[in-house]
């Protein structure tokens, strides 16, 4: 973070926008690879890793953001997504280098958490509308899946627990929740973040649907 957003971690002062900026640039190239990388191939499975941390960063400063500055929780927490965003950046790049390159991956491949349980309103609001954004694109993708109709099936059985999930949390929305329904909702959004982002994974790649794959 730098000596200035260690200060201001410490005292609770919020940040300029611009100081975390160079790192949300960094990974952007995550927006073009998603919409580029050919389907059910490692670069598309790349891609998807590195799209949704970036999706999730850019929500959750747009959350914390107030004029040109930004809380320094929400900024240490979107470094943490945009630097994996640019790892998975680097690796679709080399996927897109060479048809045979691999990189070692096994699921479940969770997205980083929040150290504690209970989320600000910011938060919530920015966890929710990434999933709501990760939903809709996994959702569009096994109905467009083509592969094994036992694969299918998979992919839509886990669709359904990310449907289920979502609407738990939708019905358990309210704009002044408790201490106790406040962590009940953040740990139903974290759950459903990570079940969608695996989902998303397998439909980039059918091939780690395969049993025993252990690439390297």
């Amino acid at each position: 973070m730098g000596l200035r957003g260690l200060i201001a971690s410490l005292i609770g002062t919020d940040l300029p926008v611009s100081e975390v900026e160079p790192y949300r640039r960094a990974g952007s190239d995550a927006y073009d690879l998603i919409e580029s990388a050919p389907p059910a191939t490692w670069t598309s499975l790349a891609a998807w890793n590195a799209f949704m941390p970036q999706v999730y960063g850019d929500n959750v400063l747009s959350a914390a953001t107030s004029g040109r500055y930004v809380a320094v929780e929400a900024v240490v927490f979107a470094r943490r997504l945009f630097e994996l965003a640019c790892h998975w950046v680097e690796e679709a790049r080399k996927a897109q280098a060479s048809p045979d390159y691999r990189f070692a991956f096994e699921v479940p491949f969770p997205l980083p958490h929040w150290v504690d349980e209970v989320r600000s309103d910011a938060q919530l609001a920015a966890m929710r509308a990434t999933l709501d954004t990760a939903r809709t694109r996994t959702a569009s993708g096994v109905t467009r899946f083509t592969g094994d109709d036992a694969l299918r099936d998979r992919l839509r059985v886990m669709l359904a627990e990310v449907d289920a999930e979502t609407t738990h949390t939708e019905r358990l929305w309210t704009g002044k929740p408790d201490i106790e329904l406040r962590t009940s909702i953040s740990f139903s959004l974290a759950e459903a973040l990570d079940h969608v982002y695996e989902l998303g994974q397998y439909l980039a790649q059918p091939e780690l649907l395969s049993p025993g794959l252990h690439p390297t």
